[in-house]
């Protein structure tokens, strides 16, 4: 009589579950019980060695002890899930028998599969697959080395995944046409962050006074993220007199949204103007870098606050006074006094640098370095050198060093992984830093080889403005960093 095997999944996305048929386990019997399975589940395939599973478990122990302790633990576990789990890999190998899965393992081949593919045709799917896998922090509750590595590892991955499926959304073909006739002028474009009821409250309020003052508003929210992409949101804002993105804290956490807030700055680029009137709602928290961001693009336009109903219908006499010509230029809509001057700002004077960074810029010059004193407008001028980039459809990233903290300039292993972070970030680069960023190598290998392998993820070029360069002067490893720097330029 054959005897047939029982297939266990392994969760470890959200919490430790174990699941069988019908049969589910929560509970192991020690917190090394549950992490000892979890660290077979992670990669089923593989075998590990006893010595490894030992220092991971109890790395304080001695190997005698580490072994005693690991066979009681492997007990427990053939005693809650029953013999089908495991497979004899002799007497120094464990591993889990072939059939038995986890999320994560399924997560990783999904992410690697994507990147694999060379048509490109089965990422969104792939990405889609991984992206829904993810349905918690990885082991939470659990704070040993191994595990918070992983779930470090695992997070910063999502966050990448996320970030390009967001990306290949926007760019996905038409599946619908919008609500609205491409084409024919629309005098307001809301743009607003989808998941946000209170946002949703203010745009509608929005909404009614403008088209109660006769004007024709197209709510960006009512179409589908797959029924328009670049070339169709093109057509609609170029063809609107204003737009009004809604910014909210959840907002500047939005890929999307800044995707679409970069499209209005492109068109105004094109059309000077359309009016772009960002409206604050509430407190907005800007601390993390990722806010930051897209909270850089939003600064350097005029803006209005929005605290309460009754300032629906300032913000729409605003923008009614704006639309009407040049007299909107008044209280409120001019620029903020210090800081760098927007590069489709009417109050930015164009000097001698401009046509010769555009020209630098168009000869692809490795290494451009803009000198000057204080408060003379260096930031703006790099502002307008990336507006130019997008403009070609060039890659771009941007730094600012002067929002380094105290801890990143004291350490550089720290630093070149912050900076790394930050620019997988910016270009939606899927990067698994715990497989690829090696411990035995200098930092700065580490971020050499990572940026390496940015740039020939795809044939266009990459700009990267590096901004207050010299807040890294006081740093330890900064003539390493500049050393880095010029042997780029020298290859």
């Amino acid at each position: 009589m054959v005897r047939l095997l029982k297939t266990w999944h392994i969760e470890l996305f959200g919490g430790l579950r174990a699941v069988c048929d019908d049969r589910s386990v929560t509970h192991f019997r020690t917190l090394r019980c549950g992490l000892l399975l979890a660290i077979l589940a992670i990669q089923p395939e593989h075998t590990h060695s006893r010595e490894e599973l030992g220092e991971l478990l109890w790395p304080e122990e001695d190997p005698q002890r580490q072994r005693a302790r690991l066979r009681g633990e492997l007990y427990e576990l053939h005693t809650g899930l029953g013999e089908d789990i495991f497979k004899k890999a002799g007497n120094l190998g464990i591993r889990l028998r072939p059939g038995v899965t986890s999320d994560v393992s399924r997560f990783d081949e999904a992410v690697r599969g994507a990147r694999r593919d060379p048509t490109k045709q089965r990422q969104t799917p792939l990405l889609q697959a991984a992206l829904d896998l993810y349905r918690g922090d990885f082991l939470p509750g659990y704070y040993d080395d191994w595990s918070v590595r992983e779930r470090t590892r695992l997070k910063e991955l999502q966050a990448s995944v996320r970030a390009q499926l967001e990306q290949e959304t926007v760019r996905g073909s038409i599946a619908s046409k919008p609500d609205i006739t491409l084409g024919v002028k629309t005098d307001v474009v809301l743009l607003c962050y989808r998941n946000n009821s209170s946002e949703v409250e203010v745009a509608i309020d929005l909404q009614r006074a403008l088209q109660v003052a006769g004007l024709r508003v197209f709510w960006e929210r009512e179409v589908k993220v797959g029924g328009i992409h670049r070339r169709g949101l093109d057509e609609v804002l170029c063809h609107a007199r204003a737009v009004i993105p809604l910014v909210f804290t959840a907002a500047l956490h939005s890929d999307l949204f800044r995707y679409n807030l970069e499209v209005a700055l492109d068109c105004q680029r094109k059309d000077a103007s359309l009016i772009i009137l960002p409206v604050l709602v509430g407190q907005l928290d800007v601390a993390d870098e990722e806010a930051r961001e897209t909270w850089e693009l939003i600064d350097q336009l005029p803006k209005q606050m929005w605290t309460e109903p009754s300032d629906t219908m300032r913000v729409s006499e605003q923008l009614l006074a704006a639309l009407q010509g040049p007299k909107f230029v008044q209280e409120g809509m001019l620029e903020t006094v210090g800081g760098g001057i927007g590069p489709t700002s009417p109050f930015y004077v164009e000097r001698r640098a401009d046509p010769e960074l555009q020209r630098l810029l168009e000869n692809h010059q490795s290494i451009i370095l803009v000198r000057g004193g204080r408060q003379i407008g260096k930031t703006s001028l790099l502002a307008r050198g990336m507006l130019l980039a997008r403009e070609r459809g060039w890659r771009s990233m941007r730094t600012d060093f002067q929002k380094l903290s105290a801890a990143s300039l004291a350490n550089p292993s720290n630093f070149y992984r912050q900076l790394a972070m930050s620019l997988m970030r910016q270009c939606a680069f899927p990067y698994d830093f715990a497989l690829l960023w090696e411990d035995i190598l200098d930092p700065g290998q580490n971020f050499e080889y990572f940026l390496r392998d940015l740039l020939e993820a795809e044939p266009t070029s990459l700009i990267w403005s590096i901004d207050e360069a010299d807040k890294l002067f006081s740093a330890s490893f900064s003539t390493d960093f500049f050393g880095l720097v010029r042997s780029w330029h020298n290859d």
